[in-house]
């Protein structure tokens, strides 16, 4: 993790993220497709505990997988956070005064 937090980037890595992310929207993509089928199969019914769980794999595969796939190793870029009572300037672009 000390690795892909550096700003130093692995191909390899950055690779093995953004194909993550692919499979995570694949995932996602298919239990789409299977959430379809079980929203629309007779009698009409109300959402059981199986429908609500594959449509929460839906949204976060979605969700993860765009992240992973755009971003692939920036997700774990370490970013500085300001002090606690800050004071931000918009004039310079959220840099701290």
């Amino acid at each position: 993790m000390q690795r892909l937090g550096s700003d130093q980037r692995r191909w390899r890595a950055d690779i093995a993220i953004r194909g993550v992310g692919a499979l995570l929207l694949g995932v996602a993509a298919a239990s789409a497709c299977w959430l379809y089928r079980l929203a629309h199969r007779f009698p009409v019914h109300a959402p059981g505990l199986l429908e609500l769980g594959v449509a929460m794999l839906v949204v976060l595969g979605w969700g993860c997988g765009w992240a992973a796939l755009g971003e692939g190793q920036g997700l774990f870029r370490l970013v500085e956070l300001p002090g606690r009572h800050a004071h931000l300037d918009p004039v310079n672009k959220g840099n701290p005064s």
